[in-house]
């Protein structure tokens, strides 16, 4: 896997082939192959083979080779050291420049096979797995292990704020921090009109991170209607959620929307709920941005980098769902004039475009350090 004169090589690790961290490599890499570099991809199938075999034959149309790497997402020592040297030997055969991992699993595994062959690595975590909900002594063992394998980073790309300050207080010295916002390749659209607009959609994986318990007892507050796409291990749950509050006739579960589709079926509705209990930086809300939809966001990970409260969407403190009731009850009476064209200007600064250029900056610093 030798690169070109102009563009290193860069074999990209990842675990979960699912939500925005699968939809960040997927958009990304056929960017970074576009722009001369020689891509491959090392990706768990476990989660999902049909899905695995969908994206290793949509990238080998990129010319991008894709690598399955038997990963689990829990830790399993066994396991975990057959993947580490299985991914040692991919990366003696490939002789790739960088290795470029996402995420909490393949992070640690690509970070200690990338140092016994001596190829520099740089690291997108998608949220520290410590900044997550979860027990102390769980977050306890994350930060552990992020440390431990600190020295081993060539650079950490930072999503939000709240990943910059998780990085430093990891030991990361602010040279080897690049603060990259994810970036959609969506092009705005004008903002719909709103008369026969009233529920609130909510798109996204039906799991507790995601909060859509949250709006849930939100509409119990109210005569909210909403409409949620999206399955998830939380489905059942939420039905006898809403059976329980008596709102089963205002809540539909629409099941899984087709990334194409997002945008288009987020216009059929007068906001966009994310109600999330963690996050990075959430496609989203970048995809209700470019919907031209006001966009009622929870104040959690990267959101407030991305929505300024009042001007280019709503804020709510992350878990108050009677804040979350407030704050659609008043946008649905007194819709916001302004929200769609801020939402806009936003997204103008949050391209695919400039995420590769960003992470083009980047890989430079690792191979050429002073380059920057």
């Amino acid at each position: 896997m030798p690169a070109s004169p102009q563009k290193p090589a860069v074999l990209h690790v990842l675990e979960a082939l699912e939500g925005g961290t699968l939809r960040h490599v997927r958009e990304l890499l056929p960017e970074l192959a576009a722009r001369g570099y020689r891509v491959a991809l090392a990706a768990s199938p476990r989660r999902n083979p049909a899905l695995a075999r969908d994206i290793a034959r949509a990238f080998a149309a990129c010319g991008i080779a894709f690598h399955e790497l038997p990963m689990r997402r829990a830790i399993s020592p066994l396991s975990d050291l057959l993947n580490a040297v299985r991914l040692s030997r991919l990366i003696q055969t490939l002789r790739p420049d960088i290795i470029h991992t996402h995420s909490s699993k393949a992070g640690f595994l690509g970070r200690l096979a990338a140092a016994a062959r001596g190829v520099p690595v740089v690291h997108t975590p998608h949220a520290f797995p410590f900044l997550m909900e979860g027990a102390r002594a769980t977050k306890s063992l994350y930060r552990f292990l992020e440390r431990l394998v600190q020295p081993k980073t060539a650079a950490l790309v930072a999503l939000s704020h709240e990943e910059v300050l998780a990085a430093r207080a990891l030991g990361f010295p602010d040279e080897r921090i690049h603060r990259i916002p994810n970036g959609t390749s969506y092009p705005p659209l004008p903002e719909p009109p709103t008369a026969p607009r009233q529920g609130i959609g909510f798109f996204g994986r039906l799991s507790r991170q995601k909060g859509a318990d949250i709006l849930l007892n939100a509409v119990a507050g109210s005569g909210i209607e909403a409409c949620l796409h999206g399955r998830g291990e939380e489905e059942a749950a939420l039905r006898r959620q809403c059976q329980r509050l008596g709102i089963s006739p205002r809540v539909r579960f629409m099941g899984e929307c087709a990334q194409d589709e997002v945008v288009a079926r987020m216009r059929g509705y007068a906001a966009v709920a994310v109600p999330s209990r963690w996050e990075g930086c959430p496609y989203v809300v970048l995809d209700a941005f470019a919907a031209g939809v006001p966009v009622i966001a929870a104040h959690v990970g990267g959101i407030p980098d991305l929505i300024q409260d009042g001007v280019n969407g709503v804020l709510f403190p992350v878990g108050n769902a009677a804040a979350l009731t407030r704050a659609i009850t008043a946008l649905l009476r007194n819709p916001p004039h302004g929200l769609a064209a801020a939402a806009h200007a936003t997204l103008a600064a949050h391209t695919l475009a400039a995420m590769a250029d960003k992470l083009e900056v980047a890989y430079e610093g690792v191979l050429r350090p002073g380059s920057q």
